[in-house]
């Protein structure tokens, strides 16, 4: 309109990546561990965890795409837009909508729905609408967070790169980047930029530039709290003592039993037994076995300790049978009961020598996750960003538009 001026300023553009200068730095030295999906939700395991490769978190949906307007036949008059155009441009706006900021730096809608695009879809789709707002919101609660806490971490990790650091991630990043144009485009940029967008929703530039943060956050995690990070051999054989199961599994049986309080029954098993018949066999038969005897008489599966039963002339039967065998005829209270091992399972017994090492990865990864909770505790407390539950009402509303069945 004539006479009317924004009173908003543009965003400030991203600053530029300086060329590179000749540093003794390599790109080797610079290689972080693979990229996770979200740093605030999977921070990068210490240097004895194995670090899983994920796939690429898509930031474009393909289902709320604008259709692509339909030429006219007749320029003199205006096409009509029809009711499906309309809501899918609306959608299409709604997703790339700007819902707030950190650092200076935005967060649009579809950066937050790309990653749970596919889980609000399924819900949507089989929840009522009350119920389905209540599952989005905790979704989108969860997915908000993480990325709130990625950009809070890449602004400190940003500012604490030094000169070298800089050059060395820049020639870093140039030979990820030829190495994707060889895999992807065969030495062709557009045909990788292009196969790229259409396998992960990223273009090459797109996917250079999340590799870009997460390489120097990645780094900058490593190289903050891994120093902190202190094993003692006292706390690993603490940690064994205190497991001792975990390293030493218990004897585990599956026992069956036999009960009738008939003398003369119990004169017909033994003979049945001293027969060779099956243990089982009379277990489930009902004229034979008055407990029970639906399930073969099963007492219980993987049972451990020294004393399963109440008895202690059963528990010491019990403990001298082997797998398969069965106990003598016992009087128990007004029972006659047999008892039968059908299994004896022990898991493999390892020695402190043996399970140092994988003690030490999960006592540094529990250190790790501590450290890491604290100071996401406190860039959360003290950084610059848009109010949470305002920004968790934007997506919601959106989320309702989108997603909810009618």
């Amino acid at each position: 309109m004539t006479g009317c001026k924004s009173a908003s300023k543009a965003q400030t553009p991203a600053t530029k990546m300086p060329s590179p200068k000749p540093v003794a730095l390599t790109p080797a030295d610079f290689v972080a561990a693979q990229p996770t999906q979200s740093v605030a939700a999977k921070v990068p395991t210490p240097a004895a965890m194995p670090v899983p490769t994920p796939k690429p978190v898509p930031t474009t949906m393909p289902a709320m795409a604008t259709p692509a307007p339909v030429a006219a036949t007749q320029p003199a008059k205006a096409s009509p837009v029809s009711p499906a155009h309309s809501l899918s441009a609306t959608k299409a706006y709604q997703v790339g909508g700007m819902v707030g900021q950190v650092n200076g730096r935005p967060i649009y809608a579809h950066h937050v729905f790309s990653d749970i695009h596919e889980r609000l879809a399924d819900i949507g789709s089989r929840l009522p609408r009350g119920t389905f707002r209540q599952q989005a919101e905790q979704l989108l609660r969860v997915r908000l967070k993480q990325i709130v806490m990625d950009a809070l971490i890449l602004g400190e990790a940003e500012g604490r790169l030094t000169g070298q650091q800089r050059t060395g991630l820049f020639q870093f990043l140039q030979q990820e980047r030829k190495k994707l144009i060889r895999e992807l485009g065969r030495g062709s940029e557009a045909l990788a930029s292009e196969r790229s967008r259409t396998t992960s929703g990223l273009t090459l530039d797109q996917r250079m530039e999340d590799r870009r943060r997460e390489v120097i956050v990645q780094t900058y995690l490593r190289e903050k709290l891994f120093p902190k990070i202190n094993v003692s051999r006292k706390d690993i054989k603490r940690y064994y003592k205190n497991h001792e199961a975990q390293f030493n599994p218990p004897r585990r049986c599956t026992i069956h039993l036999i009960r009738t309080k008939d003398a003369y029954v119990a004169d017909a098993i033994d003979k049945e037994l001293e027969m060779g018949r099956d243990f089982l066999d009379i277990a489930c038969d009902k004229k034979l076995n008055s407990r029970t005897w639906e399930n073969k008489g099963l007492f219980g599966e993987g049972i451990t300790g020294d004393k399963p039963f109440g008895n202690d002339a059963l528990n010491e039967a019990t403990l001298g049978l082997a797998e398969g065998e069965c106990s003598k005829r016992l009087k128990v209270g007004s029972m006659f009961t047999w008892v039968y091992v059908a299994k004896i399972s022990k898991g493999e017994c390892k020695s402190l020598r043996e399970s140092q090492l994988k003690i030490e990865r999960i006592l540094r990864q529990q250190q790790y996750s501590r450290l890491s909770d604290q100071y996401q505790q406190r860039l959360l407390e003290n950084g610059s960003y848009n109010n949470l539950e305002d920004m968790l009402d934007k997506l919601l509303t959106i989320a309702m538009s989108l997603y909810a069945s009618s």
